[in-house]
């Protein structure tokens, strides 16, 4: 049953922007904002586990929920090779290092 429930949460159109690092790696900011509140509207960051995306079912659901009851602006975080970017360094994701 979850899992038909997960099936039917539909895409989010965000508005990507990406970012480039000195040894040819990249990762993706996903912004997504349901109404403009200005510039004391809230941001949510949320970052996504080791095999996520913006476009995993539980981040489409927090990205969902922190935009409708905070009436926040919410950005998720693509790890190097995640998000539908392509792996373009031998760096890859790993937890313990935050210098992303």
């Amino acid at each position: 049953m979850a899992s038909f429930i997960r099936q039917t949460i539909p895409d989010i159109k965000y508005r990507r922007e990406l970012f480039s690092f000195s040894d040819g790696g990249e990762v993706g900011l996903d912004w997504m904002k349901k109404v403009d509140g200005g510039p004391e509207q809230p941001i949510v960051l949320l970052l996504p586990g080791i095999t996520g995306s913006s476009q995993s079912e539980y981040m489409k659901v927090l990205v969902n929920v922190a935009c409708d009851e905070a009436k926040a602006r919410c950005v998720v975080f693509n790890f190097r090779g995640r998000g539908g970017l392509g792996l373009k360094s031998p760096r890859t994701y790993c937890a313990a290092n935050s210098d992303d």
